[in-house]
């Protein structure tokens, strides 16, 4: 969705939940008639265009009154008459559900309709602390599995969204990292410049690897396919174990 294409959409969804939100029952719906008064660069035809897209892309739904011939959104809570609280509820709610990709959207919708920002800062934080739920998930999986070389499960001291998965007390081990759209997997070896290190580095087709803290090394997968697994809403935490499992077998046979 384009930004034009964005407020022609806010701007008929704000309109249409204001007058939906008079107490005044009479002026409580909106006539096509109005609306294109309103616009005058709204057809009846785009008018209709804009309201599939906005039922099916957005999930708001604009009611017909066959009766009045007259457009609503209808108000769920009770005295819900403010545009950003109608908003701010769905999101609150479908944050609650953990529906990311919903939330995304209805954060969109309120970054074009109020662009509040105490409001806004709140939503994207929430939204951020989605990789920490990926990460917990994956941390109790892997801990509840009985894989007899894992020597060692534990939090990265220095990076937050990282764990550390070692094998057989092996000084290489692997660092799996939870973004909120990506998942990304390192080899970290902590002898670069030993010789039988730099043997495992060739036989698991590694980069030659980033010197970060305490002088540890960390090192891509070539395969790109092993490097990192990108995701719209919710990883699939199978795919991720799968993908921990078969790295962990080649670092053992390295």
């Amino acid at each position: 969705m384009s930004s034009e294409h964005l407020d022609r959409y806010f701007w008929l969804i704000k309109t249409i939940f204001e007058y939906s939100s008079r107490e005044n029952t009479s002026l409580s719906v909106i006539s096509l008639n109005d609306l294109t008064k309103l616009n005058n660069t709204l057809s009846v035809r785009t008018f209709y265009r804009l309201r599939r897209i906005i039922e099916k892309k957005l999930e708001i739904k604009i009611e017909f009154n066959k009766y009045t011939q007259r457009y609503y959104i209808d108000h769920k809570t009770p005295g819900e008459h403010n545009f950003t609280n109608f908003i701010l509820e769905r999101a609150t709610k479908s944050l609650k559900e953990t529906d990311i990709d919903k939330a995304k959207k209805i954060l969109i919708q309120l970054l074009i309709a109020e662009r509040n920002p105490k409001t806004i800062e709140d939503i994207i934080y929430s939204l951020n602390q989605q990789h920490k739920k990926n990460y917990n998930r994956f941390y109790e999986t892997i801990s509840s599995q009985e894989i007899s070389e894992i020597s060692l499960i534990e939090p990265d001291k220095d990076y937050t969204n990282y764990i550390n998965i070692k094998i057989n007390n092996c000084p290489t081990w692997l660092s799996v990292g939870f973004f909120n759209d990506s998942i990304y997997f390192y080899i970290v070896t902590d002898k670069p410049n030993d010789i039988k290190h730099n043997d495992i580095i060739k036989k698991l087709d590694l980069d030659k690897g980033v010197k970060y803290k305490h002088g540890l090394y960390w090192h891509k997968p070539n395969n790109q396919s092993l490097y990192c697994i990108k995701f719209e809403d919710k990883p699939d935490i199978n795919n991720i174990i799968e993908h921990t499992n078969i790295l962990l077998s080649q670092i053992a046979n390295a």
